[in-house]
């Protein structure tokens, strides 16, 4: 048996470096899960599940597979879709504008492309005025619509959405009545809640600017048959409407550039038992916390980003998703925490650092280290690959002019910058039902009804409280 270790572990890295090349390469990280030992005794609800008694997370190690060839995520069957182009140039030059300003340390000082007035109109912008002006007029009848924006709005006036106002209101203009193809037919999003709309911005190794972090845990956004909903008297035709998925509340996670850290991936609906959905009342709303299962199948994809418009769409009641570590982000980190020291040396005109050595050769060790394509793991994926590469290329490229912007270019290749939105949408349809008058009606028909469903019930709601999570 010993003489076949040999030919068993050529094998295995040839399997490995032909996955290198076709850019395919599924992960095995950990997630962190909701503990079993910190649920109620009883369920309790309708459908009847434990409620959380205690913050308590277990990390678990799963296989998030990578669907950007081969094997495809289905909205309706399996509660996702990753869509390269999916939402169209238009959006994709909008998410690049959002994205334009950069914040590379932790204590917010920026590249000298961006002014400390211009973070603070985008990165501090308090949400609670848009969230007022958008949803004063339909909650006014309402009395506890009234209350639940009022704590909404209280809790999110201390966080910021990386997000000027001016950028929301565009971007939700152009996603409404955008019609999405994807994998499972046509679907037509009739409604951006702008009080949706948040930047995140993720390090590797879990670091991130103030405000503007990945959600760390495995959650669902909004519990259907909890609060707000259920203590609404007039929400029952929305609640109808949204168990038969005839109207559709979706998360739409639209990467900008390379997914260097921490991407997002979501559990296949098919494989999520109802045992393993835990409620819990988070920001006067119900949302759900999950428990770990082996037979749970998790999806990601390694390409977007790269493309305008790429998208991962999830329904927001039901889909469990999270950020995940990938394999060399440890290795990244340890780049960018070097660069990072020898931007503030150059930023502070510091010729030398501290530690001892001028900067440019500690580029050159930097570089020393930095892997070249011939040599970077095979177990590491693309995203992470490209990172450490373009971060040689443009150090390569500098040569002995190391400024602001060489560094600044450097970092950018390694973190992950997304936008989130939540939408109402109506679909997926198979495209010839596109073609059928009497969808074409009912579709219209529908449309109306969901609109004053949405207006009488405050769905804002729901986007607000999610949008921090």
């Amino acid at each position: 048996s010993c003489s076949r270790l040999p030919i068993l572990a050529s094998v295995v890295s040839k399997r490995a470096m032909a996955d290198h090349h076709a850019g395919v390469r599924d992960s095995e990280t950990s997630l962190h899960f909701h503990d079993p030992g910190a649920l109620t005794h009883e369920p309790d609800g309708c459908p009847p599940h434990k409620r959380v008694t205690e913050d308590r997370k277990r990390s678990e190690r799963v296989h998030v597979r990578d669907v950007c060839s081969g094997e495809k995520a289905h909205l309706r069957k399996h509660g996702c879709e990753f869509l390269r182009g999916g939402l169209g140039d238009a959006v994709g030059e909008q998410l690049r504008e959002i994205c334009s300003w950069e914040v590379f340390l932790n204590d917010q000082s920026m590249t000298p492309r961006a002014s400390e007035q211009a973070l603070q109109s985008c990165a501090h912008q308090p949400p609670g005025r848009e969230l007022t002006s958008s949803s004063s007029g339909s909650s006014s009848g309402d009395a506890s619509t009234e209350r639940g924006l009022a704590r909404v709005d209280a809790q999110l006036s201390r966080i910021g959405t990386g997000v000027s106002d001016v950028q929301v209101k565009r971007l939700s203009r152009l996603l409404t009545w955008r019609p999405v193809r994807t994998h499972s037919g046509w679907l037509l999003i009739v409604h951006c809640a702008p009080i949706g709309v948040i930047r995140r911005v993720v390090y590797p190794m879990g670091g991130h600017p103030p405000t503007c972090g990945g959600g760390a845990t495995v959650h669902a956004d909004q519990d259907l048959g909890g609060d707000p909903l259920r203590s609404m008297d007039r929400c029952g035709i929305l609640r109808w409407m949204l168990s038969h998925n005839w109207l559709r509340i979706l998360n739409l996670w639209m990467p900008v550039g390379n997914m260097a850290a921490g991407p997002l991936c979501v559990m296949d609906l098919q494989t999520l038992r109802p045992e393993d959905k835990v409620r819990h009342n988070w920001m006067s709303h119900d949302g759900w916390c999950f428990l770990h299962g082996e037979w749970q199948k998790w999806y990601w994809n390694s390409d977007l980003g790269q493309g305008s418009g790429d998208v991962v769409v999830f329904d927001t009641l039901r889909s469990p998703h999270s950020a995940f570590e990938l394999p060399g982000e440890q290795v990244c980190h340890e780049v960018r925490e070097e660069l990072v020291a020898c931007l503030r040396d150059v930023q502070s005109n510091c010729l030398d650092s501290r530690h001892g050595g001028s900067i440019a050769e500690r580029i050159q060790l930097l570089l020393g280290r930095l892997p070249i394509d011939a040599s970077l793991d095979p177990s590491w994926p693309p995203p992470v690959r490209r990172a450490l590469l373009g971060v040689r290329s443009e150090l390569e490229a500098a040569s002995s002019k190391l400024d602001t912007d060489v560094f600044c270019r450097s970092l950018r290749h390694l973190q992950r910058q997304s936008v989130e939105a939540r939408c109402v949408a109506l679909g997926p349809f198979p495209p010839l039902c596109l073609c059928l008058c009497g969808v074409g009606f009912g579709a219209a028909a529908l449309l109306l009804l969901g609109f004053a469903v949405i207006k009488i019930a405050g769905i804002n709601i729901i986007s607000a409280a999610a949008c921090a999570m």
